[in-house]
């Protein structure tokens, strides 16, 4: 039995972040099947791994949203209390474009005994959708990797943390740095479109990579670039950039700026001020070294702080 488990459905430097903190057993449900029999494969191991644990408290990744449905439905048979770990899409799924599927987000908040997501704004729309929130960022990840692999660029290399999400301006971003030279240019993340890496050669697109590899891309970055049109968007690049002590271009949002006060630049999600962003972000980038490792101890006193209403009900029932 343990008091205190977490199960994700996917990989995610959060989840892994905070379960490593907070000492919580992290369980990472996989598979590479199609959409419906990998659900049907999820739901069988989530099953196993309930009645192997049966924790008193248990924390899901939402999305996934299948698992979070699931979680609802079994928690009067295994008597947990359950927490929902809500990024952003959990609260906004597919951009609101379906509203079968926003009423089943809703209810999903509303059923959690809590729904943790990352800042005060969110926590506002957690209680208005009848949910209970506790307010937790990422806390900065810890990252293994060969320090040797941390040399000078020959030319700048800038790093755009993408998911390919529909929020996120890439092709802003794509059009801006075609206009630059003597930058090398990288983009993270599964290339939908195979005409992109066509048109906007030779930026690079190394698409899925290990872990090991995409932590050695950002740490071998002179700046990380991470933008969102979601107000209240807290980017995971963001912190994995601070663990990794490499510089910042953000979208300029309240949020973003509130969090990221050091270390980093802000831009508007637009071609121009994604251009200029990144040329100011370089010419600064030693001053910007500097500041990005003060603001890792500054958020780690931070997010001690922070996750004591997480502990209280982890800890103290």
């Amino acid at each position: 039995m343990s008091n205190n488990l977490w199960i994700s459905w996917e990989t995610h430097t959060r989840s892994r972040s905070i379960a490593d903190a907070l000492n919580i057993e992290l369980i990472e449900l996989l598979s590479n099947k199609s959409r419906m029999v990998k659900y049907i494969v999820l739901v069988y191991k989530t099953m196993l791994t309930l009645l192997k644990y049966k924790p008193k408290v248990l924390i899901v990744q939402n999305p996934s949203i299948v698992l979070g449905y699931m979680s609802i439905l079994l928690k009067p048979f295994f008597r947990y209390k359950l927490i929902m770990d809500c990024h952003n899409a959990a609260l906004y799924p597919l951009e609101g474009k379906y509203p079968w599927l926003v009423s089943l987000a809703q209810f999903l908040i509303k059923k959690a005994n809590f729904v943790i997501v990352t800042n005060n704004e969110l926590a506002k729309k957690v209680v208005a959708l009848g949910g209970t929130p506790i307010v937790l960022n990422d806390p900065i990840p810890s990252f293994k990797f060969d320090t040797q692999t941390q040399f000078k660029n020959s030319q700048p290399k800038v790093t755009l943390i993408a998911t390919w999400a529909e929020d996120e301006p890439i092709m802003e971003f794509l059009n801006a740095a075609s206009t630059l030279e003597n930058v090398d240019f990288y983009v993270t993340g599964k290339l939908k479109d195979a005409w992109v890496k066509e048109k906007y050669h030779p930026i690079n697109f190394p698409g899925f990579v290990s872990r090991e590899n995409y932590i050695k891309l950002i740490a071998t970055s002179d700046l990380i670039v991470d933008l969102t049109t979601r107000e209240n968007c807290l980017v995971c690049g963001a912190y994995e950039a601070v663990g990794v002590g490499v510089p910042l271009l953000l979208s300029n949002t309240d949020s973003l700026q509130a969090t990221f006060d050091s270390g980093a630049e802000f831009c508007e999600n637009t071609v121009d001020s994604i251009r200029n962003g990144i040329t100011s972000a370089l010419s600064n980038i030693d001053k910007l070294k500097i500041s990005i490792e003060n603001m890792r101890t500054i958020h780690m006193q931070r997010w001690k702080e922070s996750s004591l209403d997480l502990k209280k009900v982890l800890y103290n029932g």
